[in-house]
């Protein structure tokens, strides 16, 4: 395309899209329910706590999410084979299965499901559990811990940061294992935390929130932080969407807003493209209510 028609296409496709979104502004400025909804159009809406709505260009918000969507692509690891640890549904991972040189293990957020927890403690491993928002954990184990206190960028009374939670577990060795899953604080939690101190974990599975949120430039911009500082020391080895959210369409470009994902530390670990596709034969649906998200190779 020349870019003489690609100018007179986008100013089309401009006209177009404002044209269809006019009455979902007006629906977004009467009915706070709305929004946020997943069938709602296309997601290059965003509104802020005054109330201002914003429509961004769908080229834009395409580029958004190929941005975002890249550094998650998934590879095999050398040598190493990938297990399921915890429920069948939602709670439950898919790990590489490297648990020998493993001395403790982070669980943040637990909820009313803790069976990942109780799995890694059966292997003789530390388990530390937080989460402020339960009076204890719905498990008892001679290798549990918990701690009723929420994950924060620092530390404050009822709150920890991830920083003084790994500096608390002592030495220099890449012995550590984390779990995260506390509905979106997982973005600011590993931006206040210095990548040096992250690269502690062997691997980390996490459940990473806010995909419906990437017409909010701050969130956007915190989640494309997140992702390139997590680059530099972990690739990603599997992945799987959440199928209790929903998916969000941003300029043809389907991403699932809430994904399940595990990184392996490029210091002990070897990746090796693969094409295999997503869900595999070791994911199991969040809710048996819906069928499971495919994602195919979910290379972009």
């Amino acid at each position: 395309m020349t870019s003489r028609l690609r100018r007179k296409y986008t100013r089309s496709l401009k006209k177009r899209t404002f044209a269809v979104l006019a009455p979902v502004i007006r629906w977004l400025k009467e009915d706070e329910d709305l929004f946020g909804r997943s069938d709602v159009f296309y997601r290059n809406v965003a509104k802020t706590l005054d109330g201002t709505v914003t429509v961004i260009d769908p080229f834009e918000m395409a580029r958004r999410a190929l941005a975002i969507l890249r550094p998650l692509r998934p590879y095999s690891v050398q040598g190493v084979a990938k297990i399921r640890l915890g429920s069948d549904g939602d709670g439950g991972y898919v790990c590489l299965d490297d648990f020998a040189n493993v001395r403790v293990a982070h669980s943040l957020g637990i909820g009313n499901n803790d069976t990942l927890d109780v799995e890694l403690a059966n292997k003789g491993i530390d388990v530390r559990q937080y989460d402020g928002t339960i009076k204890a954990a719905p498990s008892t184990h001679p290798n549990l811990h918990f701690f009723r206190e929420m994950i924060a960028t620092e530390d404050s009374p009822g709150n920890r940061s991830m920083s003084s939670l790994i500096r608390e577990t002592g030495g220099e060795a890449t012995d550590l294992f984390l779990k995260i899953d506390i509905e979106g604080f997982e973005w600011p939690a590993f931006d206040a935390t210095p990548i040096e101190e992250i690269s502690k974990y062997r691997q980390i599975v996490t459940e990473l929130h806010g995909f419906e949120r990437l017409a909010e430039t701050d969130q956007y911009e915190i989640m494309q932080r997140v992702l390139d500082k997590l680059n530099q020391a972990f690739f990603v080895c599997h992945v799987h969407a959440n199928n209790i959210s929903g998916l969000s369409n941003y300029g043809s470009v389907v991403v699932p807003q809430t994904l399940e994902v595990t990184f392996a530390n490029r210091a002990l670990f070897t990746p090796v493209d693969d094409r295999r596709t997503f869900p595999t034969e070791l994911d199991h649906p969040c809710t048996i209510e819906r069928p499971d998200i495919t994602l195919g190779t979910f290379w972009y």
